[in-house]
């Protein structure tokens, strides 16, 4: 045997080495080198993201009165995040 290799491991030969796995394709984030840590939730216009969890019947109304008022739900919890606002003294800014 060489100096230069390894001996095999105990109880067999050598084993090859497997191939590496491509490495993932970077996200737009990462290509434009921004911190995507805390980037995570805020739209390209500066909005923040909130998750919001409800109950099966809450949701189940929440798309009855989407479907009823022909708007999405998003647009309804921003008009109920305003009416929020306005009801507590500040303005309606969401």
């Amino acid at each position: 045997m060489s100096a230069d290799r390894k001996p095999p491991p105990p109880g067999g030969e050598e084993q090859p080495a497997l191939p590496l796995p491509d490495p993932a394709p970077k996200s737009k984030r990462q290509r434009r080198g921004d911190n995507t840590r805390h980037r995570r939730g805020i739209a390209s216009d500066g909005r923040i993201g909130q998750t919001l969890r409800l109950h099966p019947e809450a949701w189940e109304q929440l798309k009855i009165l989407t479907a009823k008022e022909r708007v999405n739900a998003h647009d309804l919890l921003v008009e109920a995040v305003n009416d929020l606002f306005v009801k507590h003294g500040y303005p309606p800014i969401a």
